[in-house]
């Protein structure tokens, strides 16, 4: 911990500081012997956080930060994009709506629009909003990064996985979650029927740009005793419009 504090620290100063510092201008910042931080920075190099021109030169901030700058910027944007059509949703159905974003599972993030209407000891079916935890096999949005998975990575996910039983209703056998998943894909649309946790539905839409590639996710998740199977049914072509309309806007073209 010490040394990532050191580190961090380091990389701290280049906010404030200029684009490039010498070592020991670097050194005489942190308090950290010249040593010491020759080492530290020799790390950031290699890892990207850092980069030198020159041996003994000046150090600059790395490339990596615009891969992540090119993250943010893109779920931004998919975000002010989604806000109009959720807003709309949200009132139409009076339940929570989540969207994902991201084009990959591992690196998605989860955002909640809880339902502003209802008193804030209703029922809800959302405990928190960023950073949920969502197994991939037996939620809606899951179920759809699944789906659109290229066949080498999902066959590469079901070898690797262990699948729980978390309610009578969860799939847990790779072939029968194969199978499923190919109507996931027809369909385009996915439900969760209380398979993650009883007393919890929800209806998911990807969100697909224009190499038809999965940007995310839109779906309502709410409590069983209002979202029964027949509304399920009911709303899954409200969801899909909203997805294939957010879909357009960034490129998809069906």
């Amino acid at each position: 911990m010490k040394s990532l504090k050191k580190a961090l620290n380091i990389l701290g100063l280049f906010s404030d500081n200029g684009y490039e510092m010498a070592l020991g201008e670097i050194a005489r910042l942190t308090g950290i012997n010249k040593s010491t931080t020759s080492k530290i920075a020799a790390d950031l190099v290699q890892y990207g956080y850092l980069q030198q021109k020159e041996k003994r030169g000046k150090y600059s901030l790395g490339t990596i930060y615009f891969r992540y700058t090119g993250v943010i910027k893109s779920k931004l944007q998919l975000r002010s994009i989604v806000f109009p059509y959720v807003e709309k949703l949200r009132q139409q159905i009076n339940e929570s709506v989540v969207v994902a974003y991201g084009y990959r599972p591992e690196n998605m993030f989860i955002e909640a629009f809880h339902d502003l209407s209802r008193p804030m000891n209703t029922l809800r079916a959302i405990p928190s909003d960023e950073g949920v935890e969502m197994p991939l096999y037996c939620t809606c949005m899951g179920k759809l990064y699944l789906a659109y998975m290229s066949p080498e990575d999902l066959q590469n996910y079901l070898k690797k996985s262990t699948f729980t039983r978390h309610t009578a209703n969860t799939l847990v056998d790779p072939v029968e979650i194969t199978r499923h998943l190919i109507t996931v894909r027809q369909e385009g649309v996915s439900f969760d029927d209380e398979e993650h946790s009883l007393g919890t539905r929800g209806i998911a839409a990807a969100l697909l740009d224009g190499e038809g590639k999965m940007a995310g996710a839109i779906s309502i998740l709410a409590p069983s005793v209002r979202l029964t199977r027949a509304k399920m049914r009911k709303l899954a072509p409200d969801i899909k419009a909203n997805a294939i309309g957010i879909s357009r806007e960034i490129g998809f073209k069906a």
